[in-house]
């Protein structure tokens, strides 16, 4: 009989653990997900126009490092060590969702031209093709977001290479709240942008002038 009892108690302990486990298991935190903004969702005041577009710019490749291609946010600790957060994460791959925002804003900000990301269907149509070569996008322990980035300007009619500039990039987010380093991405990005479209109607206007 008293073995019967103890067999029973350490059944009934053990079932109780295992339920806590599970339950400990059940309550665990969904990952969140986060994705960058354009310049007309960020707001300022800038808005699309409705100009008579008649060039055609092609953007890309762009193209990323491999260690900003996963789904999980990346924050640098130090110049040699990056964590990665599993619960906080890309809505879609980065490269993707920097390309579609960066091609929304130069759409929105050149008034003459179509802006077509690339692989596009029909080479012949485009004119002039941006290729963008990403070498930072993060942010680290202090807040601070950086785009480091090179990017080429070419003359499709005769491949020729009109331009070459690097552009780095680097705003302090207000915390270190994953949510406040995405917006603060949104922000750089849009730095990038206007930084690219001002080069870009400066380089494309000396070529119809001359």
């Amino acid at each position: 009989m008293l073995i019967t009892k103890i067999r029973s108690l350490f059944y009934l302990t053990t079932t109780g653990v295992l339920c806590l486990i599970l339950t400990g298991c059940g309550t665990t935190q969904p990952s969140q997900y986060y994705i960058l903004s354009s310049i007309e969702d960020i707001g300022g005041g800038i808005s699309a126009t409705q100009n008579r577009r008649e060039k055609h710019i092609g953007l890309g490749p762009v193209n990323f490092p491999k260690y900003l291609d996963r789904s999980a946010i990346v924050v640098r600790q130090s110049d040699s060590e990056i964590s990665i957060n599993d619960m906080h994460r890309w809505a879609e791959p980065l490269e993707k969702n920097f390309t579609q925002v960066l091609a929304h804003n130069l759409q929105t900000l050149l008034n003459n031209y179509y802006v077509t990301v690339f692989p596009w269907r029909n080479a012949k149509s485009i004119d002039y093709q941006v290729v963008i070569d990403v070498h930072r996008f993060d942010a680290d322990i202090n807040n601070n977001v950086m785009l480091s980035v090179q990017w080429f300007v070419y003359r499709k009619a005769d491949n020729r290479n009109l331009h070459f500039e690097k552009s780095i990039i680097t705003e302090k987010a207000e915390n270190h709240t994953y949510d406040a380093l995405v917006k603060k991405q949104s922000e750089v990005v849009k730095i990038f942008s206007l930084e690219l479209s001002d080069k870009l109607e400066e380089i494309l206007r000396k070529l119809t002038e001359s």
